[in-house]
């Protein structure tokens, strides 16, 4: 009889253990369900068809990208390299290679851009590969924090026209918004064209005012004036405005379209 009892006593514990368990499983794989599912949907919460203009939190962005990647998509901006297939990224403010010798950007290595513009080079890109299916878009700079404009900004308070090459962070930039791109002309293995002068270049050659007399006066050429004039129609038909002072600069002035629009601070 007590053996019986034993048996019973011993049964029961080991019923409840196994039931406590089960349950200390189930848990367990709920909260990694739901971990995945808000994963996916700060994903989802991103796709260019949501036109997101809003700041979005969530924390689990700092696991998946670099802190100023994932500061900018908490503002709503896309990798363009997701979104344009195809295109070159050459992100000057990720390194030294710029006019202020320093590095902005640090681990970035992706541009990001508000999803219109992510729209809006899809199809220049697809008009670029009408006319000159041996060319390709390479990107220099897209979005950029308000922060990294003041730090520009600083670098260039000696000079005497910076209000012409970089905006001042009091009022904001296109950049600022996610609606500005500085991008060239490559072949398609990534082989930067004749542009006339190189990128970041504070002086007349880079001017599009007055471009057919650069070419008399020998400061471009001829071969580049027509690459330039390429870029800017493709960008134009596209639906960008151009800057007088930088042929590599294109911006989306879509400020009374667009209901809402987030400076990256």
């Amino acid at each position: 009889m007590k053996n019986r009892n034993l048996i019973a006593f011993f049964s029961i514990i080991f019923s409840l253990i196994l039931f406590w368990g089960l349950f200390y499983l189930l848990g367990h794989y709920l909260s990694y369900q739901n971990w995945f599912s808000l994963y996916g949907k700060a994903h989802q919460s991103f796709d260019i068809k949501h036109n997101l203009q809003r700041p979005t939190a969530n924390r689990f962005l700092n696991f998946v990208y670099s802190p100023l990647e994932a500061h900018m998509r908490r503002y709503g901006m896309i990798s363009l390299e997701d979104s344009v297939a195809g295109i070159f990224v050459d992100l000057k403010y990720s390194s030294i290679d710029n006019f202020a010798e320093t590095d902005m950007y640090g681990t970035l290595n992706k541009a990001m851009a508000h999803p219109l513009l992510a729209s809006r080079l899809r199809r220049a890109r697809a008009l670029l590969k009408i006319r000159r299916p041996d060319l390709e878009f390479i990107v220099f700079d897209v979005a950029r924090p308000k922060s990294i404009q003041f730090k520009l900004w600083e670098k260039l308070k000696d000079h005497p026209d910076r209000k012409k090459y970089v905006s001042s962070p009091d009022n904001g930039s296109y950049h600022n918004l996610g609606l500005a791109i500085d991008l060239s002309l490559a072949d398609t293995s990534g082989n930067l064209i004749d542009m006339g002068c190189r990128y970041d270049y504070f002086g007349e050659e880079a001017h599009i005012t007055y471009e057919e007399l650069l070419v008399k006066k020998t400061l471009i050429k001829e071969h580049a004036l027509e690459n330039r004039r390429l870029l800017r129609e493709i960008m134009v038909i596209s639906g960008f405005k151009t800057l007088s002072s930088e042929w590599w600069h294109f911006y989306l002035n879509e400020k009374g379209s667009l209901p809402t629009l987030t400076i990256i601070p």
